[in-house]
C-alpha cells in the first residue's frame, strides 16, 4: 500500500524511502543520502520509521533461513539477526510464533529509530540547531491500523491515521 495513503496524504506530500525490513544501516549511502537530502534540502523535520507486522525480512530471521538466502539478502539482514539474537530470551518467553514475529517487527522499528537518531546526518542537524523528530510506527496489514510505538507497546495513532 502506498505510504501516503496510509496517512491520508496526497501523492508528493510525503518523501519515502523503502528497503527490506526498513533497516537503517550506517554504511548504506542510500538511506543516509535520502535522510540527508530530506533534512538539509527539503527541510523535513519529522521522520517516520514505519515497519509492518508480517514483515518477510523479520520472518526470514526468525525462521533461521538466512543461510539459505542469497548472499546480499543475508548480509543485509545480518543486523536484524543480531537484534533477534540479543533479544532471544525475550522472544523465547513469548507464547507463540505469531507473537514473536509481531514483537520482533516492533523491536526492529524501535532499533532503527535509535540508529537514525544516532546517525551522523541527524547529529549534524542538531549541531546546526535543527530539531528533527524521529517517530516509530508500525502498520498492520490485516486490520489497516497504523500504530505508534511507545515504551509500553504499540497503540493506534491518535488522529485515526491508517484507518
Amino acid at each position: 500500500m502506498p505510504a501516503n495513503e496510509i496517512v491520508d496524504l496526497s501523492p508528493g506530500e510525503m518523501f519515502v524511502h523503502r528497503n527490506i525490513a526498513n533497516l537503517v544501516a550506517s554504511g548504506d549511502p542510500n538511506v543516509l543520502a535520502v535522510v540527508e537530502y530530506a533534512v538539509v534540502d527539503l527541510p523535513v523535520r519529522d521522520i517516520i520509521v514505519c515497519g509492518h507486522y508480517g514483515c518477510g525480512g523479520v520472518r526470514a530471521v526468525l525462521d533461521g533461513k538466512l543461510s539459505q538466502e542469497p548472499a546480499h539478502v543475508e548480509r543485509w539482514l545480518a543486523p536484524l539477526a543480531q537484534l533477534a539474537l540479543a533479544r532471544s530470551a525475550d522472544l523465547a518467553a513469548l507464547p507463540g510464533e505469531a507473537d514473536r514475529w509481531r514483537k520482533l517487527c516492533e523491536w526492529n522499528v524501535r532499533h532503527q529509530v535509535e540508529k537514525l537518531i544516532a546517525s551522523d546526518v541527524l547529529i549534524a542537524a542538531g549541531l546546526r540547531g535543527e530539531h528533527v523528530r524521529v517517530h516509530g510506527w508500525i502498520y498492520d496489514l490485516r486490520d489497516g491500523i497504523l500504530r505508534v510505538l511507545r515504551d509500553g507497546g504499540a497503540e493506534p495513532a491518535a488522529d485515526g491515521a491508517g484507518r
